[in-house]
């Protein structure tokens, strides 16, 4: 019905029959018999379609169409009519709306062409309506600048008395959302003094009170608001009291609004969607007030009885975040997870899946971490976790010897702009890389890059300690004493990570000096201070040394014993040295048989070739001590066999007394000086420190690991994830 040319063969029964069904169709839809109203239009064009009445009878139609918000219906009524309509007036009540069901669809650019056409009509009253109409259009796509002109246009020209109230009240609206709050104000008492009785007076102060709220104005949004809540029907209380609890939160009024929403919470037959909004944010507003059981109750009263309303997605995060923070990690798990599945849309499901990485974190799932960190890493590129997540990705990389990939990683994150605070955590992690590659070049120019670009950030300090340490790996020790020493006096009392490897160094610069009585007191003493230090093997070993060389070989043994039987040590290269100066010291005492039984233990429980061959050597030194030349030879030619390229190897080669690789009973006597232990091999020093850095307020840094000289293999031990701490709205991870 109501299209142009449909039946156009059907003759009228009478010359009045389509003046008689038109006057029936406008009857029905002022009346509201809207039923009425389809069967006398469907009608009319099945026996009156080429009517001249035909474009008013649509118009008719049209319009009852409007009233039931049938708009796509009657967009496709008008649109057949726009522009066949021969006499203005009705060609402009057409257009018009038409205009209007374009704009209740959100068409709004043609909306306004409909208008522009309008605003051409010789009728001024139209133009007035066009002008409003406008406006309307503006309002309604939040162009409150661009509504304001035509509205105090409109309200200037004195046309359309009776839309002047419609004006006003658009107009008041927009200077509310400009903030223009004394002529919002001005508008208002005008049109309260004469229409606060009228009925869409109390949903436009809604609205206006609304426009206050969000644009900080709670003073005025409160009056309006506890105006509402006094005058307007039980639905408009229930809404007025939300919105005031809303104006309450946001001026910072918690215990105000958590009164004010609990008088809401104890109304009765208020609608789920509103009783929902209500308990979340009371919610909201109790854990501010640090009363997170209460406030756990009503976010999951949320979860579990309102989850079709839109507060169920909210309520269920901010329940696992809370239950996070009240250590209640199995079930803020369970939370996150059934969010990331329910939501799985959601904005903010990279802040989803990264709380849920903490609750497993301390759940101690770590592979499901990492799976998650990896999700963010891949699918969320612009997210503000997106840098933590990966540089995660690249310690971990770091601790696993994955260096290239940890490379890679810590590359995208320092080439990530977005984070600056991350950087010079991403610039320390490519420093340990360096170094556990022995690039020590590189990691030279990065610790002068990360004091260069980020002074006084946490990490300073352990750049400091990096220039000593720099000094110690290159082997100029007076450089390094004399750079610790100016450490010491910067930093007198340094993080509680760095304090013993920095007591640590000093005794092994004393080692170097062979200092060996402070050797002892400087072991001692990081043991007595530093007892839970992870590299405390490595101070047993000094004070193992130490001591042998004061030929005190049994406090010598029990401080290597220490070393072997270290939880973080027993499988290190200082836990073979170790092994393999046990033997010494037996050997030194004349004790050939259990030196022998120590140094065999060093090619048997150890995969260190440079010691594993000392010790065959030694072995078989041994058993020529003992009258074994057979059982010696056999280890010779296991040195030779197993380990050609070791320096042992080549020692044992020097000594024979004809034709390099003849064999022949070998040196009597052990190759250290005889003074003490002195062997070929690596120097008492640590390896690279890996995972020294800061890790915030909660926690203190790792330290380096294992035991290694220049061409001794890298301990394989690490540190596992450290804590976090929090800066801004995201947890950042130092390294």
């Amino acid at each position: 019905a109501g299209q142009p040319g449909e039946n156009a063969g059907a003759n009228p029964l009478s010359p009045w029959l389509d003046k008689l069904l038109r006057a029936k169709l406008q009857a029905a839809v002022l009346l509201g018999d809207h039923s009425l109203a389809d069967r006398t239009a469907q009608e009319f064009f099945q026996r009156c379609a080429e009517s001249p009445l035909a474009a008013e009878t649509a118009r008719w139609q049209a319009q009852s169409l409007l009233q039931r918000k049938q708009f796509q219906e009657a967009i496709r009524v008008l649109e057949s009519w726009s522009a066949r309509a021969s006499e203005e007036d009705l060609a402009c009540h057409i257009r018009y709306l038409l205009a209007y069901a374009y704009q209740a669809v959100g068409r709004f650019s043609e909306a306004e062409a409909q208008l522009a056409l309008l605003l051409q009509a010789q009728n001024s009253q139209w133009k007035s309506v066009a002008q409003l109409a406008q406006a309307g259009i503006l309002v309604a796509q939040k162009q409150y600048a661009q509504a304001v002109p035509l509205l105090e246009a409109y309200l200037a020209s004195g046309a359309g008395r009776q839309d002047q109230s419609a004006a006003q009240a658009q107009l008041a609206l927009c200077y509310a959302w400009l903030r223009q709050t004394e002529k919002a104000q001005e508008l208002y008492k005008v049109l309260a003094r004469e229409y606060s009785g009228a009925s869409w007076f109390g949903a436009w102060t809604e609205q206006l009170a609304e426009a206050a709220l969000q644009t900080g104005d709670f003073l005025w949004a409160r009056s309006l608001f506890e105006q509402l809540a006094g005058q307007a029907d039980a639905a408009g209380r229930q809404r007025a009291l939300l919105g005031l609890g809303w104006t309450q939160y946001r001026a910072g009024q918690f215990p105000e609004a958590s009164a004010t929403l609990g008088r809401l919470l104890a109304m009765d037959k208020v609608p789920p969607s509103v009783v929902a909004e209500a308990a979340f944010l009371r919610a909201t507003i109790l854990a501010k007030l640090r009363q997170p059981d209460a406030a756990l109750g009503l976010f999951e009263m949320v979860v579990d009885k309102y989850p079709d309303t839109q507060w169920f997605g909210p309520a269920l995060l901010a329940a696992g975040r809370l239950q996070a923070q009240l250590g209640q990690h199995p079930q803020a798990a369970q939370c996150f997870q059934r969010y990331v599945q329910s939501f799985p849309q959601a904005n903010d499901l990279d802040a989803a899946l990264y709380d849920w990485a903490w609750s497993l974190k301390h759940l101690g799932q770590s592979e499901e971490v990492l799976k998650l960190f990896e999700r963010i890493h891949r699918e969320f590129p612009k997210s503000p976790y997106w840098a933590e997540a990966t540089l995660r990705l690249a310690q971990q990389a770091y601790q696993t010897e994955q260096y290239d990939r940890a490379d890679q990683l810590v590359g995208a994150v320092l080439a990530h702009a977005a984070n600056s605070d991350l950087r010079p955590y991403a610039l320390y992690l490519q420093i340990q890389i360096a170094a556990a590659r022995d690039r020590w070049d590189n990691v030279a120019s990065l610790v002068q890059q990360l004091l260069r670009e980020h002074p006084g950030s946490p990490l300073q300090v352990y750049a400091e300690f990096w220039q000593a340490e720099l000094a110690f790996r290159k082997k100029d020790f007076v450089t390094a004493e004399k750079l610790l020493e100016e450490f010491g006096k910067k930093y007198p009392a340094p993080p509680a990570g760095l304090a013993p490897l920095v007591a640590l160094r000093q005794a092994q610069l004393l080692a170097h000096q062979r200092h060996w009585e402070e050797v002892i007191q400087a072991a001692r003493r990081i043991r007595e201070t530093y007892p839970q230090f992870d590299q405390l093997y490595e101070a047993d070993y000094l004070l193992g040394r130490a001591l042998a060389m004061k030929a005190r070989f049994d406090e010598a043994r029990e401080a290597f014993q220490r070393v072997i039987r270290s939880p973080q040590g027993a499988k290190t290269e200082t836990a073979a040295m170790a092994q393999w100066y046990i033997g010494e010291t037996y050997f030194h005492q004349r004790d050939y048989q259990t030196a022998l039984r120590a140094y065999l233990l060093v090619d048997v429980l150890y995969a260190y070739p440079q010691w594993q061959a000392l010790a065959l050597l030694e072995a078989a030194r041994c058993h020529q001590m003992l009258g074994q030349p057979e059982e010696a030879q056999k280890l010779y030619a296991r040195l030779l066999a197993e380990f050609p390229d070791t320096a042992a190897a080549q020692q044992y080669r020097q000594s024979l007394p004809g034709p390099v690789g003849q064999p022949s009973a070998g040196p009597s006597q052990p190759t250290s000086a005889p003074e003490g232990l002195t062997p070929e091999g690596p120097t008492p020093e640590s390896p690279a420190p890996k995972g020294l850095g800061p890790e915030g307020p909660a926690s203190e840094p790792s330290t380096p690991k294992g035991h290694a000289g220049p061409t001794s293999p890298k301990s394989s031990s690490r540190r596992s994830i450290p804590g976090r701490w929090k800066y801004g709205n995201i947890y950042i991870l130092p390294v």
